[in-house]
């Protein structure tokens, strides 16, 4: 069965009979990471990709990533291989490729002003001050490795969410992203490792 990398391009992979491993927590919805972002992705090409990361991920290569599954397994990687031509393992390695860049570029940290800015903005929401200087710097370390859209996100919801006229712990602000930090890392590691394994197979 061919799978399409776009409208106009399919890869020829085929992918190998039997049962399939390795499904991340949550990609079916009904493991330990819950689907945390709305109006997500529910169409089946997407059972193997965490929901956290389905809304950067086009459904080419969802079904993609689903069909290369099997690579981990040396028999199923020789089916593959068998049935799949040069151009469709280089048109795989071109378009896992492109989605490894745009989950690069999701994963881009915060820059600390930035984290400060986030900070002064819930600390006023809260009509409280911000840390002294020492907590503060602990404060803008911690957060500036956090991907800036996942910071923004978590710093809305914990405004939504804390109940006190106190400064939101650290842990209450990556508390609503944990699950999303862990999908990008996911998607980013198998990215790298399927195109490794497709160069492997040229």
């Amino acid at each position: 069965m061919l799978r399409k990398l776009r409208s106009s391009e399919t890869t020829g992979l085929v992918p190998a009979g039997g049962s399939r491993t390795g499904t991340p927590p949550g990609a079916t919805g009904s493991g330990s990471r819950p689907d945390t972002w709305s109006g997500i992705k529910q169409d089946p090409a997407y059972q193997c990709i965490p929901p956290s990361v389905r809304q950067i991920v086009p459904k080419q290569i969802a079904s993609l990533l689903d069909s290369l599954r099997g690579l981990s397994n040396p028999i199923a990687k020789r089916t593959i291989l068998f049935k799949s031509s040069r151009n469709s393992i280089d048109a795989a390695i071109a378009a896992l490729t492109g989605q490894l860049e745009v989950a690069e570029r999701f994963k881009t940290p915060a820059s600390p002003q930035k984290v400060l800015d986030y900070l002064t903005t819930t600390a006023a929401v809260f009509q409280v001050s911000l840390p002294e200087e020492m907590g503060l710097e602990i404060y803008v370390g911690t957060l500036s490795v956090v991907p800036e859209a996942l910071l923004k996100r978590a710093i809305k919801t914990v405004c939504e969410t804390h109940r006190f006229k106190t400064m939101p712990l650290i842990a209450e602000i990556l508390e609503p992203i944990k699950d999303d930090m862990w999908a990008i890392g996911w998607l980013i590691e198998t990215c790298e490792r399927r195109i490794a394994e497709l160069r492997s197979m040229r």
